[in-house]
């Protein structure tokens, strides 16, 4: 339902130019790879410090021991299931739908905008940039993290965010 949208927050969003140009994909190869090692369960053996590095939340100081553990036993229960390894493969299709359509160059959007060092995309912020220079209303904040933005820079993402919405609820 297009019509009822207002405004578009992105967190560290992809468009169809990352996809088509930047944008490292696994192999299928890897993909079946990382789904027998995730339901075997060898993954549950990654070194803390890798985990962390790859959940930010998780050395963030925001979740108490408890919280970690219960993250991290639905991490490994639920992470490279047959349906996200589908989304990986159907993400250039995915993309392609998404370029057929115009842009809405009319709906406003705010990006927020992580360094890019984690996506596999060497120019992540200038796309993203380039992207919203085409929207009537396109702003964005460069944040210094990886791409869990929400988890990095949640206090900032939600001051940000209240504001933006605020200028354009019910217009």
């Amino acid at each position: 339902y297009p019509q009822e949208v207002q405004a578009i927050i992105g967190l560290d969003p992809t468009v169809p130019a990352i996809v088509e140009n930047s944008l490292e994909l696994p192999t299928k190869a890897e993909l079946n790879l990382m789904y027998m090692v995730s339901r075997i369960g060898i993954s549950r053996f990654m070194p803390s410090a890798d985990v962390e590095v790859n959940f930010p939340v998780l050395a963030g100081g925001h979740l108490s021991e408890e919280d970690k553990d219960q993250f991290l036993a639905v991490f490994y229960r639920s992470s490279y299931t047959k349906n996200m390894l589908s989304e990986v493969n159907y993400l250039e299709a995915n993309a392609a739908k998404v370029k057929a359509n115009s842009v809405p160059v009319d709906t406003p959007m705010y990006f927020f905008l992580s360094d890019g060092r984690d996506v596999g995309a060497n120019d992540w912020q200038e796309v993203l940039t380039d992207y919203l220079s085409g929207i009537q209303v396109g702003e964005y904040k460069l944040l210094d993290s990886g791409h869990y933005v929400h988890h990095e820079q949640p206090a900032i993402i939600a001051d940000e965010m209240k504001l933006f919405i605020a200028r354009f609820a019910n217009n």
